[in-house]
C-alpha cells in the first residue's frame, strides 16, 4: 500500500511544494520514497512493502532502458496467474501492472483482480494512463492547474499543497454538509476531482490541456461461484502477503465469517476489536471476544472514549485534506493505530451489506419497486431507520411521499432518508441546486449497471457512492493514516458476482449468516448490528470540536461564507437539534482551520 503523486506542471515539479507534498504521503508508505522525472513531468512514491519486499516492488517503476514509469497504490492478488498467461516471471504485482500497461493488453487490465489506483506515463505518445479499481477500494485526485496541466495524487491533501487547488469548492461542500459525501468529481477544494471508480482512463493533450477517454472496468467475465465458495476462495486471495496479517473484528457477521475463514489457514491469527466501556449501549466486545476464543485467534481489545476520538479529528483532515461526515472513521483510526503496532495488514468486513442486502433501508426501495405493494407511510419511515427521521413530521411525511412518488433516485433512498438538503438548500441555494444536479447525473451513470453485472438500482447506486465515498474512504483513510494496509475480502469480483443473484427476501445477509453457522456453528451475535458505532454527540462535546462548529458557522472568514452561506442562526440552530449535520459541521471546520488557506 502506498502514496502516489505526478505532475505535468512544471512549477510544481520544481519547486519545494513538490516536496510538502511528498512530506504528506509519508504516512501511506514510510518504507522507502522513490522520484523520477523527465522534460515532462515527476512522478513520486511512498510504499508500504506488503507484497515484494524488496527493490522488485520499488516505484516510480521502470523497466529496462526505456522511459516509461508507472506510480501504483495498491495490491493485485492474481499477479502470478496473469503474469503466466503473459509469459513473464513477475517478481511483484507492480512489475505485472506495468507490463500490462506497457503492451496495452485491455482485456488482462479488466481482469486484475485486488485494489488498486495507478497513474502511468508513455513518453512515447506523451500520454497518461490512470485507473482506480472497479469499486474504488484506493483513491485517486486529479489537480487541473490554471495553466491546463494536471496533477494526481492519492490524497486530496497532497494536491493542495501545490498551491494551486483553488479556493473552496461550494458545490461539493454543500453536497457535503447535505449527505455526509463529497460526490465523485468534486472536493472540497475548488480545482481538484475525484477520479471515478471503475475506469480506465487514457488522457491525452489538446492544445494546453489535456482531456480523457474513460473505459469503464466490467466485472463480469470473472468467475460465478456460490456465496460461501466465493467468500473463502476471497478470503484465500486477500491472504497473500510477505508480511503478517490479522483482522479487524467488529463481532458482527461480517468480520467474524472473514475470520472465521482467515484463521483456517493461519493458526495463531491476530483479531482485534474495539471496546466502548462509557457507552456499554454500542460495545460489541462481548460478542467478539466470544468468537475470537471460538476461531482460537490471539485477540486484542483497544478501549475508546469521546475523549480520546475527538483527538483522531485533526489528523485525519491533515492527512487526506477532507473532511468527513461519518463518526465511524475516528474509532477506526484508533483501532488501527494499535493495529499497526502488531501487523502491516488487516482485513474487514466493509462490502457486506450494500453486496447482500444489508440495511433496513433497501426494504424502502424493495417496495417502492414493487408496484403491486403498498406500505403505510409511517412504516417506511420505520423501515428507512427504525426512528423518526426528521424533527417535523410534516416534513418527513413530505419526504416521504417525495420517494414514494419519484422511485429510487437521487432524492429517495439514503439520499432522502437520512439527507439534509433542504436545510442546506436554504443557506447555500445555487450550490446545493448544483450538488442536486450532480447526483442525478451520478445516478443515472451509477445505476446503469457499471460493473456489469445485475444488481437493483439502489443497490448498484450505492455500491459507486455510498461504498467508495463513505466506507471504503473511511478504511483507507483511517488505516493509511498510521501505515496500516487494510483489505476488504467482501470487495471482490468474484463475491459481487456472487452477490449480484442475491434478493433479500425475509432475511439481510442470509447466505452469509448461513456460511457463518456453517464455519462457526456456536457464532454469538448481537442483535442489533452496531459495528464501529460512536456516540457523536459526545465526540463534539469537545472543547475544540464545539468552537470549530462556531467559528465555521459565524466567523466572516470561514469556508460557509466564503461560499455565500445564507442564515447562519438557522444553521446553528439545526445542528443543536441534529447530531449528524453537527459532526459535518465540527469536521468542516476542522478542515478550514488546516487547509482553506492553502
Amino acid at each position: 500500500m502506498c502514496g502516489v503523486l505526478m505532475t505535468t506542471e512544471s512549477s510544481f515539479a520544481e519547486s519545494a511544494r513538490w516536496t510538502r507534498a511528498m512530506e504528506v504521503l509519508e504516512c501511506r508508505g514510510p518504507d522507502s520514497c522513490g522520484d523520477v522525472s523527465d522534460s515532462h513531468m515527476r512522478q513520486g512514491h511512498r510504499r508500504l512493502a506488503v507484497i515484494g519486499l524488496g527493490e522488485a516492488g520499488f516505484q516510480p517503476y521502470r523497466n529496462g532502458s526505456g522511459q516509461d514509469s508507472l506510480v501504483y497504490n495498491g495490491e493485485i492478488y492474481n499477479y502470478r496467474e496473469l503474469s503466466s498467461e503473459i509469459g513473464i516471471e513477475a517478481d511483484s504485482d507492480t512489475h505485472l501492472l506495468f507490463e500490462l500497461l506497457r503492451r496495452g493488453d485491455q482485456e488482462r487490465l479488466q481482469r486484475l483482480r485486488g485494489m488498486y489506483a495507478f497513474a502511468y506515463w508513455n513518453p512515447g505518445t506523451e500520454s497518461i494512463v490512470t485507473a482506480r479499481d472497479p469499486f474504488g477500494i484506493k483513491p485517486l485526485y486529479v489537480l487541473r492547474h490554471p495553466s491546463g496541466e494536471l496533477s494526481f495524487a492519492s490524497v486530496a491533501a497532497a494536491l493542495a499543497s501545490s498551491g494551486d487547488a483553488g479556493g473552496p469548492n461550494a458545490e461539493g461542500i454543500a453536497g457535503f454538509l447535505a449527505s455526509g459525501l463529497f460526490p465523485i468529481g468534486t472536493s472540497p477544494f475548488e480545482r481538484i476531482e475525484k477520479l471515478a471508480p471503475g475506469e480506465i482512463s487514457t488522457w491525452r493533450r489538446v492544445g494546453h490541456s489535456w482531456r480523457s477517454e474513460p473505459t469503464p472496468i466490467s466485472i463480469a467475465t470473472f468467475p460465478t461461484m456460490s456465496t460461501e465458495a466465493a467468500i473463502s476462495d476471497s478470503v484465500k486471495a486477500h491472504l497473500v502477503s510477505d508480511v503478517p496479517v490479522g483482522v479487524l473484528l467488529s463481532g458482527g457477521i461480517d468480520s467474524t465469517l472473514i475470520a472465521a475463514l482467515a484463521a483456517r489457514s493461519n493458526p495463531g491469527l491476530r483479531t482485534y476489536s474495539l471496546t466502548n466501556p462509557d457507552h456499554p449501549e454500542i460495545d460489541e466486545s462481548a460478542y467478539a471476544r466470544h468468537n475470537a476464543a471460538l476461531i482460537g485467534s490471539v485477540h486484542t481489545e483497544v478501549p475508546a472514549s469521546p475523549r480520546l476520538l475527538a483527538r483522531e479529528v485533526a489528523p485525519l483532515i491533515a492527512s487526506s485534506g477532507e473532511p468527513f461526515g461519518d463518526a465511524g472513521f475516528l474509532p477506526l483510526s484508533l483501532l488501527c493505530r494499535e493495529v499497526s503496532a502488531g501487523v502491516k495488514v488487516a482485513l474487514a468486513g466493509e462490502g457486506a451489506d450494500e453486496l447482500y442486502g444489508g440495511y433496513r433501508r433497501y426494504d424502502v426501495e424493495r417496495h417502492l419497486y414493487s408496484s403491486m405493494t403498498r406500505v403505510p407511510l409511517e412504516a417506511l419511515a420505520l423501515l428507512a431507520g427504525g426512528r423518526r427521521t426528521s424533527a417535523n413530521p410534516a416534513s418527513q411525511r413530505a419526504r416521504t411521499i417525495a420517494a414514494w412518488s419519484r422511485g429510487p433516485g437521487p432524492m429517495s433512498h439514503a439520499q432522502l432518508f437520512s439527507a439534509e438538503w433542504g436545510l442546506v438548500g436554504q443557506i447555500l441555494p445555487s450550490a446545493t441546486v448544483s450538488a442536486m444536479r450532480r447526483l442525478s447525473k451520478n445516478w443515472d451513470a451509477d445505476t446503469n449497471d457499471p460493473l456489469g453485472l445485475s444488481f437493483p438500482a439502489y443497490r448498484a447506486f450505492d455500491l459507486r457512492q455510498w461504498l467508495a465515498n463513505v466506507f471504503l474512504e473511511k478504511s483507507d483513510r483511517a488505516s493509511m493514516l498510521h501505515s496500516l494496509e487494510v483489505r476488504v475480502p467482501f470487495v471482490d469480483p468474484v463475491v459481487a458476482n456472487a452477490a449480484s443473484e442475491y434478493v433479500p427476501q425475509d432475511s439481510r445477509k442470509g447466505p452469509l449468516r448461513e456460511a457463518l453457522y456453517a464455519a462457526l456453528p456456536d457464532v454469538q451475535l448481537p442483535s442489533k448490528k452496531m459495528g464501529l458505532s460512536v456516540a457523536s454527540d459526545a465526540v463534539t462535546d469537545d472543547a475544540h470540536l464545539e468552537e470549530s462548529i462556531t467559528r465555521v458557522i459565524n466567523d466572516r472568514e470561514s469556508v460557509l461564507n466564503q461560499i455565500g452561506m445564507n442564515s447562519p442562526e438557522l444553521l446553528s440552530s439545526r445542528a443543536r437539534t441534529n447530531s449528524g449535520l453537527r459532526f459535518r459541521l465540527a469536521t468542516l471546520g476542522v478542515w478550514d482551520e488546516i487547509w482553506s488557506n492553502n
